[in-house]
């Protein structure tokens, strides 16, 4: 038993229900992006996107923030 299904098994002794993320967050249009050539080094925010490095570069850009309470999922479709 790996430590998930101990978890599960500990927390959850009822198990999991399994629900589409669709029907648990609000999917919003994806906000304008920053092109490569754009990007600065040492600006006020952080742009982070699916590349090696936790930040890719920064921009000065206010228009392109994200509210408090809007959130970017990264998805992969490998392994199903």
């Amino acid at each position: 038993m790996n430590r998930i299904d101990e978890l599960i098994a500990e927390l959850c002794p009822e198990g999991v229900g399994l629900r589409d993320v669709g029907n648990v967050v609000e999917v919003v249009p994806t906000a304008k992006g920053v092109k490569r050539q754009d990007y600065a080094s040492g600006s006020l925010f952080p742009i982070v996107d699916q590349g090696q490095s936790l930040v890719a570069g920064y921009t000065d850009d206010e228009s392109i923030l994200l509210k408090k309470s809007e959130y970017i999922v990264f998805g992969t479709t490998h392994g199903l």
